[in-house]
């Protein structure tokens, strides 16, 4: 089977440093806009595991609900989560 927290023992971002930079500064500066956080296409979570541990640090009380999307070939079916 596949034990992702073997490969990855900290939340590990697939972004560059510089989109991920932008999405920490969209999530702060935005933290007076009502509504939850939406993730669509999060891939292993680890830039869901880093925005949520930002949002709690920052005292920011809204759920952060990760989509993920399916393989362009599949016709069906999305899984989600929320955390």
């Amino acid at each position: 089977g596949y034990a992702p927290e073997l490969f990855y023992p900290v939340p590990t971002s697939a972004l560059q440093v510089e989109r991920l930079y932008t999405w920490f500064d969209h999530l702060v500066t935005r933290r007076d806009v009502p509504g939850d956080v939406v993730e669509v296409g999060c891939y292993l979570g680890g830039t869901s595991a880093l925005s949520w541990r930002l949002l709690q640090r920052t005292q920011q009380n809204r759920r952060y609900i990760c989509v993920e999307l399916p393989p362009a070939k599949w016709t069906v079916g999305l899984c989600c989560f929320a955390v």
